[in-house]
């Protein structure tokens, strides 16, 4: 409508022409105007056509908002919700299109929606209707839905918007709205997919939850909800899982404090102390679990967790500013060492109980995990500039364990999620990249290729190629290959095998050269060929095997040149060489002028038992796992800080000692505690093998947590602001 079009005879004005000039001063930002120009339609006699109410109403909803008077927002938006005015609407336009540019539906003879409030044309995938009841476009709904939802959050009502969020959910069938409800109800995954415009809606409600539970357990789960959605309160959440953690293993259920240091860590994702801490809990828990996959996840989360901590340097930092003790770089390699090994006879103990294939090993996924760490940290140092943070509370350098362990924690996109792999690769990609064809000049590249080596899902079996252990590789490779079918979905997979295959046969083939084992190392020759390996790069060692073999063969009849003649062919065929060729010719005119070289026939590889096939009989009934009292911290057992000395240790262990009467069990936990405190070197290990002090600290009593909560709860719902409507849905009709 235009203003020329609103001047009536007499000078009078048409309420729809003041409805307009309201909603531009509305979208302009000059609310004073705009709520003068309603008041001046309050007096107007005849009033507003009923067809345009709904969209006085979201304005005078906004208005009423930003006023602070929730409750007449609230009534205001309820009625644009309810408001039923289609049937008063004009006929459309012959040429019925979509309100939404580009869209192809609603052309022709579908049906098409009529917005109750702004009179546009949407298509059913635009909008929403209820049964014999209002119409809405997207737009129009989205906004009246949010501000009442707000409304009700700061009024601390929810059952003033849920009525409509469930109409438009349940009989409307809009999906937005059971999010709105979800929200409402306390749902932390829904708060978790609420745009950045309306994203304190979830924070004010799960607050007000989190103030009025009364259950421990309970407020740790609403503070660790709240942590995920936005970091709000991360600092009591972990405090309060830290406690629950501790005492959980001073009663020796590994499993519960496991749980609880994640929880920790899920407040806090770039904690290098908390990723520390559970890590530390996961091995703990795996060690007493019976169950053999629980214990293999539980091991996993560990190797993920303590190689992006013990390996990654900045945690050494976090380390000495707990301790008081700060170490060279010669005593944190010296305990680097030593936690390897400790850690690697536990995986190896755990390897042999679980008796898995060697590519799934633990020792062998801690291997990959910390050299993957290693490359990372030398790439990030090295390589970019400017160098990449890798300390704690930014981004968390760790290996693909490491990486799927963290994804949950966070809702960052994929590349600056703590342990960021796939954002760091691709960095180091763009800035590490060199010609097509040519070889890298700098080390860089290559130990960039290295790590994507790595940091692939073969990561493990191509570690066993770099081990040497091409037997193991072999067996392994033939038996997925056995498993995997040949179809259209198993091809691209058995195409991985193949190559993996051909390189750990050509790896075994050198080695049985070196052992002068010639036929077994051409017969390897052989089968990589087979699997599609290239053997231009080992002609002199495939020509070396040839010959020797076929030496052997002739010395072992020499009347007959046949089977050096045979050998000669099948290396030709592998490969086309101008000297086996010669050596052919030769051995073929010593023999008869009539003699047909046999067809080549490839040996038929042997079968393996594999014995970790064999299920193992004692693990069929596994024994109950017993409290494994030596994880506890030796400065919580005899309750001493970090930072005392030699003498305050020995006078710690006097006094538990003599408190512990004739417990033996306690005497021998606190015998070890001040064995673990008894030197500078065991010390620093000790330091490595609990949680860094501090991590339990005192976070506050309950009471004062909720309190805490309620007032922050209140401090948000005060803050709350209306989605501003946009001026198509106050102008009726407006482009």
């Amino acid at each position: 409508m235009s203003e020329e079009q609103g001047a009536v005879g007499g000078g009078a004005v048409r309420p729809s022409l003041v409805l307009s000039r309201a909603a531009r001063a509305l979208a302009a930002g000059e609310y004073v105007q705009a709520v003068g120009l309603h008041r001046q339609l309050d007096t107007m006699r005849p009033g507003l056509s009923p067809q345009f109410l709904p969209a006085r109403a979201a304005a005078r909803g906004f208005l009423a908002a930003r006023a602070g008077d929730w409750a007449a927002s609230a009534d205001w938006y309820a009625f644009v919700l309810d408001a039923h005015v289609e049937g008063l609407l004009p006929e459309p336009p012959a040429e019925r299109r979509c309100r939404v540019q580009g869209c192809r539906r609603g052309r022709g003879l579908e049906p098409m929606l009529r917005c109750g409030q702004c009179h546009r044309l949407c298509c059913s995938e635009h909008g929403a209707a209820r049964p014999g009841g209002p119409q809405r476009c997207d737009d129009c709904l989205w906004t009246a839905l949010s501000n009442l939802t707000i409304a009700a959050v700061a009024l601390d009502s929810p059952q003033t918007a849920l009525p409509a969020l469930t109409a438009w959910c349940e009989q409307g069938d809009w999906e937005d709205a059971g999010l709105l409800r979800d929200v409402l109800t306390g749902d932390p995954g829904a708060a978790a997919q609420l745009p950045a415009e309306c994203r304190e809606l979830g924070r004010v409600v799960l607050l007000r939850r989190a103030a009025g539970v009364s259950d421990r357990r309970d407020l740790l789960d609403r503070l660790s909800q709240l942590g995920q959605v936005d970091g709000l309160l991360a600092g009591p959440a972990r405090e309060l899982q830290a406690q629950a953690a501790q005492q959980a293993t001073r009663r020796g259920d590994p499993a519960a404090a496991e749980e609880a240091w994640r929880r920790a860590w899920a407040a806090a994702p770039s904690d290098l102390a908390l990723v520390h801490a559970a890590g530390l809990a996961a091995l703990a828990a795996a060690t007493a679990e019976p169950d053999p996959d629980r214990c293999a996840a539980a091991a996993r989360r560990a190797i993920g967790c303590l190689a992006v901590t013990v390996n990654g340097g900045a945690y050494w930092k976090a380390l000495a500013e707990s301790t008081g003790r700060p170490l060279t770089d010669e005593e944190q390699d010296e305990v680097r060492i030593a936690f390897d090994e400790q850690l690697r006879l536990r995986l190896r103990v755990l390897d042999t109980r679980l008796a898995r294939p060697a590519h799934q090993g633990l020792e062998l996924a801690w291997t990959v995990e910390t050299e993957a760490v290693r490359l990372l940290m030398e790439l990030a140092v090295e390589a970019v500039e400017p160098p990449l943070e890798t300390g704690s509370g930014s981004t968390l350098l760790g290996g693909p364990i490491f990486l799927t362990l963290s994804q949950p924690f966070a809702g960052e996109p994929l590349g600056v999620r703590p342990g960021g792999l796939a954002g760091v690769l691709a960095l180091l990609r763009e800035h590490l990249s060199w010609p097509p064809g040519r070889e890298p000049q700098h080390s860089h590249p290559v130990t960039f290729l290295r790590l994507v080596e790595v940091a692939s899902p073969n990561g493990p079996f191509l570690q066993l190629l770099a081990e040497k252990r091409f037997q193991e590789a072999i067996e392994i490779a033939e038996e997925e290959l056995d498993a995997t079918p040949a179809d259209r979905r198993g091809d691209l997979r058995r195409e991985e095998l193949r190559h993996l295959l051909g390189r750990a046969l050509l790896g075994r083939a050198k080695e049985r050269l070196d052992e002068q084992d010639w036929q077994a190392a051409f017969e390897d020759y052989e089968r990589a060929a087979d699997q599609g390996a290239e053997l231009k790069l080992h002609q002199a060692d495939l020509e070396q095997a040839t010959y020797q073999w076929g030496k052997e063969l002739r010395r072992g009849d020499r009347s007959s040149w046949q089977s050096y003649a045979a050998v000669l062919n099948r290396a030709l065929r592998l490969l086309p060489s101008r000297g086996l060729a010669e050596n052919l010719e030769e051995a073929l005119r010593r023999l008869p002028a009539d003699y047909k070289l046999p067809p080549v026939h490839r040996p038929e590889r042997a079968r393996v038992s594999r014995p970790h096939a064999e299920p193992a009989p004692e693990a069929a009934a596994p024994k109950a796992a017993r409290p494994r009292t030596e994880q506890l911290s030796p400065y919580l057992v005899l309750d001493v800080p970090p930072s005392a000395d030699g003498s305050a240790v020995q006078a710690a262990y006097l006094r538990e000692l003599k408190a512990a009467g004739r417990d033996a069990v306690r005497k021998k936990q606190v015998a070890a505690a001040r064995s673990a405190l008894s030197s500078p070197q065991r010390r620093r290990m000790a330091d490595l093998l609990v949680p860094l002090p501090g991590l339990a600290a005192d976070g506050g009593s309950l009471d004062e947590l909720g309190a805490h909560c309620g007032r922050l709860a209140e401090q948000q719902a005060a803050a709350l602001r209306p989605l501003p409507p946009a001026l198509a849905q106050l102008i009726p009709l407006a482009p």
